[in-house]
């Protein structure tokens, strides 16, 4: 896993920059309230270490998300283990959505993470 490349959610101005390691994935996308949870409106690309990547115009600090990773064609919707910040999700409140911020420290923190 290359560890210069920082994990989870990077607010930007205008935007936010996903980035999650998932190897063995077919595909994998961003989904969340800035999409209305639309499960293909923000595919992201894959590098050749497993890393995948996507840019989301829009997508501000306070948005849920997860990624919706599909492999050997079963999809899974999971948390950000890279995380800032967590909250609960107002109608299934067993399942922990993650938000992302600037002003929070990681849920998880790689000894060799960049940050």
């Amino acid at each position: 896993m290359t560890t210069k490349i920082r994990k989870g959610a990077a607010p930007y101005k205008g935007g936010c920059r996903f980035t999650v390691w998932a190897p063995h994935a077919d595909e994998v996308f961003v989904v969340g309230s800035f999409n209305d949870w639309n499960q293909t409106a923000h595919p992201m690309s894959r590098t050749p270490d497993g890393v995948w990547e996507s840019d989301v115009p829009g997508a501000r600090p306070g948005d849920e998300y997860r990624y919706r990773i599909v492999t050997a064609g079963e999809e899974y919707l999971r948390i950000d283990p890279y995380a800032r910040q967590q909250c609960d999700h107002p109608i299934a409140r067993e399942i922990m959505i993650y938000t992302f911020s600037v002003r929070c420290r990681p849920a998880f923190h790689a000894e060799n993470e960049v940050y």
